[in-house]
């Protein structure tokens, strides 16, 4: 197991992901938020027509009810092919 990970870590993608958290703030804004907040709705970067919603479980627990849920379906237009 060492070795698959030692391995998977010196990659370049996973060289260059190291120490991502100490310079990205994004997380600790969204938890802000999500502390205070049950629900917060983005614009999504991908689509002008598609929204993300994050929702805090533990605020969010008696203001919604499920009525319906899809299955989930990857847009595979987005995916580059080599």
């Amino acid at each position: 197991m060492k070795r698959l990970f030692d391995e998977i870590s010196a990659r370049p993608a996973a060289q260059r992901a190291q120490g991502l958290e100490e310079r990205l703030v994004l997380k600790a804004e969204f938890d802000e938020l999500l502390a205070e907040h049950p629900f917060v709705l983005l614009p999504s970067a991908v689509s002008g027509h598609s929204w993300n919603l994050l929702v805090s479980c533990d605020l969010a627990a008696d203001k919604f009810q499920l009525v319906s849920q899809e299955r989930f379906g990857l847009d595979t237009r987005l995916i580059k092919r080599a």
